[in-house]
Protein backbone atom coordinates (compact mmCIF):
# COMPACT_ATOMS: atom_id res chain seq x y z
CA UNK A 1 0.00 0.00 0.00
CA UNK A 2 2.84 2.64 0.13
CA UNK A 3 5.53 3.35 -2.66
CA UNK A 4 8.89 2.30 -2.34
CA UNK A 5 11.93 4.70 -1.39
CA UNK A 6 13.53 3.68 -5.03
CA UNK A 7 12.45 2.39 -8.13
CA UNK A 8 15.52 1.42 -10.96
CA UNK A 9 14.13 0.18 -14.41
CA UNK A 10 16.08 0.11 -17.99
CA UNK A 11 15.74 2.13 -20.78
CA UNK A 12 12.90 0.18 -21.84
CA UNK A 13 10.82 1.56 -19.10
CA UNK A 14 11.79 5.21 -19.84
CA UNK A 15 8.76 7.70 -19.56
CA UNK A 16 8.84 11.31 -18.84
CA UNK A 17 5.23 11.44 -17.37
CA UNK A 18 6.28 8.04 -15.53
CA UNK A 19 9.11 9.33 -13.65
CA UNK A 20 7.45 12.11 -13.01
CA UNK A 21 4.28 10.25 -11.50
CA UNK A 22 6.95 8.24 -9.54
CA UNK A 23 8.88 11.45 -8.50
CA UNK A 24 5.75 13.40 -7.41
CA UNK A 25 4.99 10.09 -4.84
CA UNK A 26 8.22 10.96 -2.99
CA UNK A 27 10.22 8.11 -4.67
CA UNK A 28 13.73 7.92 -5.91
CA UNK A 29 13.73 6.99 -9.66
CA UNK A 30 17.15 5.68 -11.69
CA UNK A 31 16.21 4.68 -15.31
CA UNK A 32 18.06 4.90 -17.94
CA UNK A 33 17.14 6.80 -20.66
CA UNK A 34 18.81 5.23 -23.78
CA UNK A 35 20.43 1.70 -24.32
CA UNK A 36 24.23 2.05 -23.62
CA UNK A 37 26.75 -0.64 -24.69
CA UNK A 38 29.75 -1.27 -22.22
CA UNK A 39 31.82 0.09 -24.50
CA UNK A 40 30.48 3.30 -24.70
CA UNK A 41 31.14 5.07 -21.21
CA UNK A 42 32.20 8.27 -21.60
CA UNK A 43 35.75 9.10 -19.44
CA UNK A 44 34.90 10.57 -15.78
CA UNK A 45 36.61 13.49 -16.97
CA UNK A 46 34.28 13.93 -19.69
CA UNK A 47 31.19 13.78 -17.09
CA UNK A 48 33.04 15.84 -14.62
CA UNK A 49 33.38 18.76 -17.18
CA UNK A 50 29.91 18.77 -18.46
CA UNK A 51 28.25 22.32 -17.39
CA UNK A 52 24.58 21.75 -15.84
CA UNK A 53 21.87 23.00 -18.52
CA UNK A 54 20.20 26.15 -17.10
CA UNK A 55 16.54 23.92 -18.06
CA UNK A 56 17.05 20.66 -18.49
CA UNK A 57 14.77 18.56 -20.35
CA UNK A 58 13.59 15.43 -18.83
CA UNK A 59 16.36 13.22 -20.32
CA UNK A 60 19.41 15.96 -19.69
CA UNK A 61 17.73 15.52 -15.58
CA UNK A 62 17.77 11.95 -15.50
CA UNK A 63 21.13 11.54 -17.03
CA UNK A 64 22.87 13.86 -14.77
CA UNK A 65 21.10 12.32 -11.95
CA UNK A 66 22.55 8.61 -13.39
CA UNK A 67 26.13 10.39 -13.63
CA UNK A 68 26.22 11.00 -9.95
CA UNK A 69 29.28 8.10 -8.23
CA UNK A 70 26.04 7.51 -5.60
CA UNK A 71 23.30 7.01 -7.89
CA UNK A 72 25.15 5.17 -10.51
CA UNK A 73 25.95 2.57 -7.54
CA UNK A 74 22.45 2.09 -6.56
CA UNK A 75 21.49 1.44 -10.69
CA UNK A 76 24.47 -0.82 -11.00
CA UNK A 77 22.62 -3.21 -8.56
CA UNK A 78 20.21 -4.03 -10.69
CA UNK A 79 22.63 -6.14 -12.38
CA UNK A 80 23.08 -8.25 -8.93
CA UNK A 81 19.38 -8.23 -7.80
CA UNK A 82 16.98 -8.30 -11.07
CA UNK A 83 18.83 -9.51 -13.72
CA UNK A 84 20.00 -13.14 -12.87
CA UNK A 85 16.33 -14.21 -11.63
CA UNK A 86 14.94 -12.68 -15.28
CA UNK A 87 17.60 -14.77 -17.39
CA UNK A 88 17.20 -17.62 -14.84
CA UNK A 89 13.34 -17.68 -15.70
CA UNK A 90 14.41 -16.89 -19.59
CA UNK A 91 16.86 -19.50 -20.39
CA UNK A 92 16.58 -21.72 -17.61
CA UNK A 93 13.03 -22.40 -17.85
CA UNK A 94 12.26 -21.46 -21.23
CA UNK A 95 9.76 -18.81 -20.18
CA UNK A 96 9.85 -16.57 -23.15
CA UNK A 97 5.55 -15.02 -23.48
CA UNK A 98 2.84 -15.79 -21.33
CA UNK A 99 0.33 -18.45 -22.42
CA UNK A 100 -2.90 -16.51 -21.31
CA UNK A 101 -4.69 -13.09 -22.00
CA UNK A 102 -6.27 -10.55 -19.43
CA UNK A 103 -4.15 -9.55 -16.63
CA UNK A 104 -5.51 -11.57 -13.87
CA UNK A 105 -4.66 -14.78 -15.80
CA UNK A 106 -0.96 -13.02 -16.44
CA UNK A 107 -0.67 -12.48 -12.75
CA UNK A 108 -1.93 -15.72 -11.77
CA UNK A 109 0.44 -17.48 -14.58
CA UNK A 110 3.33 -15.21 -13.24
CA UNK A 111 3.11 -15.71 -10.05
CA UNK A 112 3.23 -19.42 -10.72
CA UNK A 113 6.42 -19.21 -12.49
CA UNK A 114 8.16 -17.24 -10.05
CA UNK A 115 7.00 -19.84 -7.12
CA UNK A 116 8.76 -22.98 -9.44
CA UNK A 117 11.85 -20.88 -10.01
CA UNK A 118 12.21 -19.94 -6.08
CA UNK A 119 10.94 -23.83 -5.01
CA UNK A 120 13.73 -25.12 -7.44
CA UNK A 121 16.36 -22.72 -5.66
CA UNK A 122 14.83 -24.01 -2.36
CA UNK A 123 15.31 -27.86 -3.86
CA UNK A 124 19.01 -27.45 -5.12
CA UNK A 125 19.78 -25.99 -1.63
CA UNK A 126 19.12 -29.10 -0.09
CA UNK A 127 21.25 -31.02 -2.31
CA UNK A 128 24.23 -29.53 -2.15
CA UNK A 129 27.06 -32.04 -0.04
CA UNK A 130 27.66 -30.96 3.20
CA UNK A 131 31.45 -29.81 3.42
CA UNK A 132 33.99 -32.51 4.17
Amino acid sequence: GRWPEMVTADSGYWNPEGVGEVEHAGCLALVATKRTRRTERAPPSAAESREPTPNPSPVEKMSQRLEDPENRALYRRRKAIVEPVFGQIQEARGFRQFSFRGLANVDAEWNLICACHNLLKLFRLNQEPAPA
